[in-house]
């Protein structure tokens, strides 16, 4: 068998008819990896390739895996690439194409060539595909030295307090008609629920009405989506929530002009309640319920239940076979008489290698010069010494490295300032810490040291707002730092932003499990807002961690009399498990 690497738009279109042919065929295929929803998304995701299988013999394709790469930087291990399965993380589902009758011998060969790239972590994220198929690729990594560990998701809380599990996916199995659905599929009180539902969408005097998107109004459609989803989330997770619409905005119309995209929407007269957008598998009947926004202040009737049970009844009428209700066990999707199915996230690691030809591709060469650059100008010594040391190595002959060098030894020059910067701090000496550290910054205006310390300063004064603003200018520069995200918190936290303080803890307990100032800092948090048992896991897990840690023992204690007084309990009984 024959390996090839695409990784350019017209290398990708020439493969168009042999991906279409395998996708088609493929019964571990979705419709998130059609050719279309892979062309748009290649458009922006940056660094990607395609491996390719072809049989000797006759020239055909049996497999693709598209993969995007990316380039990290560690503190222990500097600069390396990673590889993300194409798609993620926008796509529901990722995975690969192979042709079934060719899966024994196809798949151990794009193993093989997963080997052979350069890389150090491949994220192996979200991937629907039969357990046969992921046990011929893993045992092939497995035999050549790769770790394969499972990833636990960021936690997820309700404001409900509801655990959610995003290893779990939904989705309805749909009938012939919408009758038998509403009889076989859902409970008695889901179904008085969705007809009564009906039922005033038809009353004239509530002014409701359900449209489909169509050439004239997909812009209209789509703009109300991106403003209620925007409503919905950006607040607390501004990030991620304007990346999300940023892919949404181009690959939405993308989707749609190209035929696997519709768009429903619920309105109160010319008020949008809620917009919901779905992808479309012909081939497999298969609708999947991909993005959902709704006006939070609508509430009876609901109008996520009025257009899901809307839409479900539009696609019973087009003889689909399933409705797709993605990530998460939320309770609504079992109402709406859902099945579960388990899709894990993966970490593929390479065997540890002094070779940097073997863990940093050469299309890595403008990301590490771009993000050498970045520790520069932020006054990050010890990281530019270390990209710098290993560009050196893979790059021996780029001459912008050697002018970053020169850089780096007059930065390093001022590397003591922030050492007694830091001294005066610990010292208690608010002060003149204060001075050094802005002194620092009228140098080098983006050094993230001295904007997260001098907003530990104002925090330490009791000026939040102020701490607040200096801490994120940090986080701007390190999104990635546990203990930054931590004062964050604290700071939110101060001013009683409880809810986005209790994201913060997560995000950085989520980077660092162990840091035990957010531990103690959420704990206390959770308690202070009623979410006892939750604030109890969180001072033992501290406990377990540091045995001696000033507090958390007192704490743990007091919460256990709480937990245990709840219950019914005396503290310290450890309650009967339940079986499924």
């Amino acid at each position: 068998m024959q390996v090839e690497v695409i990784d350019t738009a017209s290398g990708f279109e020439d493969v168009r008819d042999a991906w279409d042919a395998l996708f088609a065929g493929d019964p571990d295929a979705h419709c998130f990896l059609s050719w279309i929803w892979m062309a748009h998304w290649f458009e922006r995701a940056g660094a990607w390739s395609v491996l390719a299988i072809r049989d000797e013999t006759d020239g055909r394709h049996l497999a693709f895996l598209p993969l995007r790469r990316r380039t990290d930087f560690s503190e222990e291990l500097g600069f390396s690439t990673s590889l993300l399965m194409g798609g993620s993380y926008f796509a529901v589902y990722t995975g690969f194409l192979c042709d079934p009758q060719h899966e024994d011998t196809a798949i151990p060969v794009l193993a093989e060539a997963l080997c052979l790239s350069p890389w150090r972590q491949l994220d192996f994220h979200d991937v629907f595909m039969s357990s046969r198929r992921m046990e011929l690729l893993f045992r092939h990594l497995q035999r050549k030295g790769y770790t394969i560990d499972k990833v636990a998701r960021p936690r997820h809380v309700t404001e409900n307090g509801d655990r959610i599990d995003h290893d779990i996916y939904a989705c309805v199995d749909l009938p012939q008609d919408f009758e038998t659905y509403l009889v076989t599929s859902l409970g008695s009180r889901t179904r008085q629920d969705v007809r009564r539902a009906l039922r005033d969408l038809d009353d004239p005097v509530n002014d409701l009405r359900v449209t489909e998107a169509n050439a004239d109004t997909i812009d209209t459609h789509l703009a109300f989506f991106y403003d209620l989803w925007g409503r919905q989330w950006l607040a607390g997770q501004p990030k991620y929530a304007a990346w999300l619409l940023e892919c949404a905005r181009y690959m939405l119309p993308n989707c749609f002009r190209a035929g696997v995209l519709r768009v429903f929407a619920l309105w109160q007269g010319d008020r949008p309640l809620a917009v919901h957008i779905y992808l479309i598998d012909e081939a497999r009947r298969q609708f999947v319920c991909f993005l959902v926004s709704r006006d939070l202040s609508f509430r009876k009737p609901s109008p996520g239940l009025l257009l899901h049970a809307c839409v479900i009844r539009q696609a019973i009428f087009e003889s689909f076979a399933s409705y797709d209700l993605g990530t998460g066990d939320f309770a609504y999707k079992f109402r709406l008489g859902a099945g579960r199915r388990t899709i894990e996230r993966f970490r593929i690691l390479a065997p540890v290698s002094d070779d940097l030809e073997r863990v940093l591709d050469d299309a890595s060469l403008p990301a590490v010069q771009k993000r050498v650059e970045t520790f520069l100008r932020s006054g990050e010594v010890a990281r530019a010494e270390l990209g710098l040391r290993q560009a050196a190595q893979r790059w021996p002959a780029e001459p912008v490295f050697r002018e970053q060098a020169e850089r780096l030894e007059a930065l390093k020059r001022h590397a003591g300032d922030f050492a007694n910067a830091s001294a005066r701090h610990r010292a208690g000496h608010l002060d003149a810490a204060e001075r050094e550290y802005r002194n620092i910054l009228s140098l080098v205006p983006r050094h993230f040291g001295a904007l997260h310390q001098l907003g530990v300063v104002c925090l330490q004064r009791g000026e939040a707002h102020v701490a607040r603003d200096w801490i994120r200018q940090a986080l701007d520069i390190r999104p990635d730092s546990a203990p930054a995200l931590c004062n964050y918190a604290n700071a939110l936290m101060a001013l009683k932003d409880f809810p986005a303080a209790i994201k913060t803890y997560d995000r950085a307990l989520s980077i660092d499990p162990a840091h035990a100032a957010s531990l103690y800092g959420r704990g206390g948090l959770l308690k202070s807002v009623g979410r006892f048992d939750e604030a109890l896991r969180d001072f033992r897990a501290l406990l377990s961690r540091q045995p001696s840690h000033p507090g958390a023992a007192a704490a743990c204690a007091a919460l256990e009399q709480v937990v245990a007084a709840q219950r019914g309990e005396e503290p310290g009984m450890v309650a009967e498990p339940e079986f499924a």
